[in-house]
């Protein structure tokens, strides 16, 4: 996976950003990845050349890798996030993925789940339903909705429908499928999705970002970057 050019410079002014998180925060994240900064392994003691701090490129490691030197300049999360790794032993001890540089939080934000979005009329289209004829229109754009024709919701215009029709929104099943890399309104907008990873273990999430000039929703792992509210 590629990987951004680094000067040595910028990896010492990395590093010791890296270090005074480390230090603002007290430490590590909770299992729960609550916390008032970012899950940052700790960095060894004493100066090191700065080459040694610098990744391999095309290099995305993780804990338990085969490794001589500190790495904090590898990608992650399909090279939107960047990785830290500390190395010890010959073998990375603890591997961490910081946000993307532009990245606007200081703190873990809270977000709500990705109910409601997902019940908006642009990502419920074509998605199951089970009452032939029954409608709903958008709270979020009243001036659409949806109608279960054949076992799925047909979204458009909702001119006509009765006013009493059911909220589209409260239809969302939450899953990141209907989200990832459709189109979306506010960047940096954060969701966490009712998806795990397949061990059950670590929670998916969305997040509004630049994609190729549009904003598109971009879903994966949360990697701690947020949390659910």
């Amino acid at each position: 996976m590629a990987t951004h050019a680094v000067t040595p410079r910028h990896g010492f002014e990395l590093r010791r950003l890296l270090l005074a998180v480390v230090v603002a925060t007290g430490g590590m994240l909770t299992a729960a990845g609550c916390s008032g900064g970012y899950d940052v392994p700790p960095l060894p003691n004493g100066e090191r050349a700065e080459g040694d701090l610098l990744c391999e490129a095309d290099m995305e490691p993780g804990q338990g890798d085969v490794c001589t030197k500190d790495c904090l300049m590898a990608s992650c999360a399909s090279s939107l996030g960047r990785r830290v790794c500390t190395c010890e032993g010959g073998v990375f001890l603890q591997c961490a993925c910081l946000p993307p540089a532009d990245w606007p939080y200081k703190d873990v934000p809270a977000a709500p789940y990705c109910d409601r979005l997902t019940g908006q009329p642009r990502y419920l289209s074509t998605e199951a339903c089970s009452s032939e004829g029954s409608q709903c229109i958008s709270s979020t754009f009243p001036n659409q909705g949806c109608t279960c024709s054949k076992g799925k919701w047909q979204c458009g215009l909702s001119e006509g429908y009765s006013p009493g029709a059911e909220e589209c929104e409260s239809l969302g099943n939450g899953l990141q499928a209907l989200l990832k890399d459709r189109p979306c309104d506010t960047q940096w907008d954060l969701c966490v999705s009712r998806d795990f990873n397949p061990t059950g273990t670590s929670p998916r999430g969305c997040f509004c970002a630049d994609k190729a000039g549009r904003l598109a929703w971009q879903c994966g792992g949360t990697n701690r970057w947020w949390r659910a509210q």
